[in-house]
């Protein structure tokens, strides 16, 4: 089948979703109702192949959604059918080509995260667009200053040519940031990295879960492997990190600073190389990750609980998703009536609460991942994946840390609206699992033994014939 077809059958699908739904819908709400399609195969690929990107990503279908201004409006994170009227009425059509033109190069903007980007990288962007919003927004570099400059409501361009989100320029003073190049040098924190230790032995290990049950009862989780939330996936690593009790509940250091001197308090932090030594998961995860006393915290658990589950048959409990706080949070705030939010990434987390900071090497990895699915099988760890490993729960747990004065107002129906969402975070793909067999939602009765065989049974085959990866390290620091 040619791009042209592809192209056509993915339009058909997505109206008739659209049609059938009768309403605006958001990015999230679409890809849940383009799950239950008949043809859901067929719009996988033509995505895949158009836009290099499946129906799972949902900047591929954004970046789809774009290219159709005449069939598909993107505002406010909904999508819906481009009205009729529209085309008919001049003077509404420039209006709304000229929005969609805004709202396009606000989406890339709000991709890249809250950064000031060159203005020859945004002229770049117009590759992706469509025709309208090419010729709107110009055909040259001026043009598309002028245009931005037009716009400055949306858009700020600053003294070095470079454009930023007006959005982000005010969360950033409120917060205290500052807005960075993107392409500015990176600039890591050693102490991260010192305060990091690799585990790939069970006895260290249970040393390390041991302290955690004594020290604290908060820890920041996230794992790292391939395609985690695929049947066919791998965990290769686990990231812990956390503070003391008495740290996280004193309110003159708020987990940051402490003493007279404020003197930045770096949480412990600990990488379980599960790919090296699965038993670390048998012998030492299993329990913390299970216990009623320890909160795990979690961004976007639903891959990870499902990879958890599906390798070691580990079954979370007493755990939080930031996400879905941050859900709820949006909800309390404007009284709304509890439509889910777009998903937000740790970076948008941090612009919205403040913490510790960003993960600088976020885009960096990310390029090698889509380069080399099997990135995170490499063995030994370089100083790169480690350092981007801890950066993610260090990064979190001070979120977490911001974020839990308003997690402490949620209540009543907003409690039982945030716990919903955690457990569907949590347990929604195991749940959709046919060979998994247990009552929801308070009862789970499974063969971990013969889940945990099955799964390295399974890694050992996909992996034999590739010997890059069979050199494993058994060293710790």
């Amino acid at each position: 089948m040619d791009d042209e077809s592809l192209r056509h059958n993915v339009i058909m699908i997505l109206l008739d979703v659209l049609v059938t739904s009768d309403q605006p819908l958001t990015v999230k709400e679409l890809v849940s109702k383009l799950g239950l399609y008949s043809d859901y195969s067929v719009l996988s690929r033509g995505l895949r192949r158009i836009t290099g990107r499946g129906v799972d990503g949902l900047p591929g279908i954004l970046v789809f959604l774009w290219q159709y201004p005449s069939l598909f409006m993107v505002r406010d994170g909904k999508v819906s059918i481009t009205s009729a009227l529209n085309l008919y009425d001049s003077d509404k059509q420039v209006s709304e080509q000229t929005r969609v033109a805004i709202d396009f190069y606000e989406f890339q903007l709000r991709r890249l995260g809250a950064y000031s980007v060159p203005m020859s990288r945004v002229f770049e962007m117009r590759s992706q667009a469509s025709k309208w919003v090419k010729q709107i927004s110009g055909q040259s570099l001026s043009q598309l200053t002028d245009f931005i400059k037009c716009h400055s409501d949306v858009f700020t361009i600053t003294s070095d040519n470079c454009v930023v989100l007006c959005e982000h320029l005010s969360r950033a003073a409120l917060n205290g940031h500052t807005i960075t190049r993107i392409d500015a040098p990176i600039e890591l924190d050693d102490k991260v990295y010192e305060n990091t230790r690799i585990i790939v032995n069970t006895y260290h290990g249970k040393q390390i879960v041991n302290e955690i049950f004594k020290t604290t009862n908060v820890v920041t989780v996230d794992l790292e492997g391939v395609n985690l939330g695929s049947v066919r996936g791998s965990i290769t690593l686990v990231q812990l990190a956390y503070l003391p009790s008495d740290v996280m509940s004193d309110p003159k250091c708020n987990g940051f600073t402490t003493g007279t001197n404020n003197t930045r308090i770096y949480p412990k932090i600990f990488i379980f190389d599960v790919w090296s030594n699965p038993n670390l998961v048998d012998i030492c995860l299993k329990q913390l990750l299970e216990s009623n006393d320890i909160k795990k915290v979690f961004h976007g658990c639903e891959d990870d609980s499902y990879a958890l589950h599906r390798d070691f048959g580990v079954v979370l409990n007493n755990f939080i998703d930031t996400q879905a706080a941050h859900t709820v949070i949006n909800c309390v705030n404007s009284k709304g009536s509890g439509q889910q939010s777009e998903a937000i990434g740790l970076n948008g987390l941090f612009e919205r609460y403040g913490g510790y900071g960003c993960n600088p090497l976020k885009a960096v990895v990310k390029k090698r991942y889509v380069g080399n699915s099997h990135y995170w099988c490499n063995r030994p760890l370089s100083e790169e994946m480690i350092y981007y490993a801890a950066y993610d729960v260090y990064v979190l747990l001070g979120i977490y840390i911001k974020m839990y004065s308003f997690i402490k107002q949620i209540n009543g129906q907003n409690a039982k609206y945030f716990e919903e969402l955690n457990r569907k975070a949590a347990f929604s793909r195991i749940w959709s699992e046919q060979d998994r067999h247990y009552d929801r939602p308070n009862h789970y009765h499974y063969n971990r033994d013969s889940t945990t065989t099955y799964a390295r049974n399974r890694r050992g085959q996909q992996f034999q014939h590739k010997k890059q990866y069979s050199n494993r390290s058994k060293t710790y620091r």
